[in-house]
């Protein structure tokens, strides 16, 4: 054979196997192609996922959860957060978009536009409202635009279901409040107004305009020198330098109230009788006047916190002698800069104003002068073992500052008398430190189980696992020996702490 036949054979021969591959891929195409339509009949009539077969009640019930659980300003919290889940797929945005409840929350707000304040309005549809003025800062952005925004919620007053003034330039306040001075609030339920600059206590807030107010929060800007408010009001705080609570008998229908300051000045004994009030929080640099005139026969949660550090409970509680005996949950809070350190007879005044105590709240090293045994009154008993009906014990910060165990040692007596097992809840702890590594907390968690119903709170378990990766190991985060080695790691480490052997 020539050289010319020879090429020649070779080209029949490439070009049989063009035709061959050529059909190789026009199968392999039409194989693509079924394949395709296959999984798009599969996908189009497959079971949705698990979190796609949710009923849509079901989904509406734990995006809103997820919505109103944010923290920070709501309005601002909430349209972030509806923006987030709304990404997540078609359906949730659906579920977002069709839910006036999701849309309630609306800010009057630079950050706001006409649009944003509109499409809010629309999309709740008649539901109840939730409206923050706030945030404005600079003067020359805020005449027209704070009247152009507050206008397009103003005609839904009556749907209006809380307020909140707050975080303001001082010299827009009085400005702000003035622009709803007497506008009427038929469904407005609670009030939140934190101003510097003094003002007029607004009609607004009285019960001709709010006849449904029940939870009212003010700050010093507010005079309440003539408070009033609708008979349906429940709740009540005051923050005030120098506050004025003779005021406060006209509120009757008071079930909590909340009261911060220096004084209330000088008050007649038994002067205040708030014959339904159920909770009371205490925040004044010298309560005595106020303690000793106010009379809350229902009263059954007590809260005391001292702002300053040289306020002792001898000098707060003294002559409160059986003043609450109804109270069962007792909290006092120390300021934190706080250098007092209290005895034990600092102790006999809190017990001899609360005598029926059933759950007590404090920083741990406050509560140890409460179970120690007063010798010199002759007595066998503790101030703590007075409280018979005592069932739980919240201590927080509880730190390495009782080396003696006088905890532990008064929970042992009272299990020894027979008395029934305390609950003790311990919260607080240092979370620098490596906690879990602590043979004294160890220690103390042994001790304690043995005498009461031990309790440890947001307690933090930290340590540190070395692991070497072998060239095999590629998927470090699927791969199941890997997983295997950290969760051997972590076993071999809480029961080296549990046991007292670690290190």
């Amino acid at each position: 054979m020539d050289e010319l036949t020879e090429a020649r054979a070779e080209l029949a021969l490439l070009e049989d196997q063009e035709r061959q591959l050529l059909e190789c891929l026009r199968n392999v195409r039409s194989a693509i192609h079924v394949r395709k339509k296959r999984i798009g009949e599969l996908v189009k009539h497959a079971k949705n996922r698990p979190i796609s077969r949710l009923p849509v009640t079901t989904l509406y019930q734990i995006i809103s959860l997820v919505v109103n659980g944010c923290t920070g300003s709501p309005a601002f919290a909430h349209r972030h957060t509806k923006r987030l889940l709304a990404s997540v797929s078609r359906r949730w945005r659906d579920v977002i978009l069709t839910s006036p409840d999701l849309w309630t929350n609306i800010a009057i707000s630079p950050g706001w536009s006409d649009s944003l304040v509109r499409t809010h309005v629309k999309r709740s549809r008649e539901c109840s409202l939730d409206i923050e003025l706030s945030y404005w800062y600079r003067e020359e952005q805020f005449s027209p635009r704070f009247f152009q925004l507050l206008g397009l919620v103003i005609s839904c007053g009556y749907r209006w279901r809380s307020l909140m003034i707050q975080h303001n330039n001082e010299k827009l306040e009085e400005r702000i409040i003035g622009s709803i001075w007497n506008v009427m609030f038929s469904s407005l339920k609670r009030v939140t107004i934190h101003i510097t600059q003094q003002s007029d206590y607004p009609p607004f807030l009285g019960p001709q305009h709010a006849h449904t107010l029940e939870d009212l929060d003010l700050e010093d800007g507010i005079r309440v020198d003539n408070l009033s408010a609708a008979a349906s009001l429940k709740s009540l705080r005051l923050k005030y330098s120098l506050l004025m609570a003779p005021r406060l008998p006209s509120i009757m229908s008071l079930r909590a109230l909340t009261i911060c300051g220096s004084n209330c000045g000088a008050l007649l004994p038994e002067s205040i009788h708030l014959q339904l009030l159920e909770t009371l929080t205490v925040v004044l640099d010298d309560p005595q006047s106020f303690l000793l005139a106010i009379v809350t026969p229902r009263l059954g949660y007590f809260m005391w916190s001292s702002p300053t550090a040289d306020v002792s409970w001898s000098k707060t509680f003294a002559g409160l002698g059986g003043k609450f005996p109804n109270v069962q949950h007792l909290c006092l809070q120390r300021s934190p800069s706080s250098l007092v350190y209290e005895g034990i007879k600092n102790a006999t005044p809190v017990y001899a104003a609360f005598p029926g105590v059933r759950h007590m709240e404090m920083h741990a090293r406050d509560f140890l002068p409460f179970c120690v045994v007063a010798e010199e009154d002759g007595s066998t008993l503790s101030t703590a073992d007075r409280w018979t009906h005592l069932e739980h014990l919240s201590l927080e910060k509880f730190g390495c500052f009782d080396p003696n165990k006088i905890l532990v040692k008064w929970l042992r007596i009272r299990k020894l008398r027979g008395r029934p097992p305390l609950q003790v809840t311990l919260s607080g702890f240092n979370t620098k430190g490596p906690v879990l590594n602590s043979l004294w907390l160890i220690s103390l968690y042994n001790s304690l189980c043995e005498c009461c119903v031990l309790e440890l709170k947001y307690l933090p378990l930290t340590f540190n696992i070395n692991l070497t990766l072998r060239p095999s190991d590629s998927d470090v985060y699927g791969n199941p020996p890997i997983i295997d080695i950290v969760e051997s790691t972590i076993r071999s480490e809480l029961e080296c702490a549990s046991s007292g052997t670690y290190g």
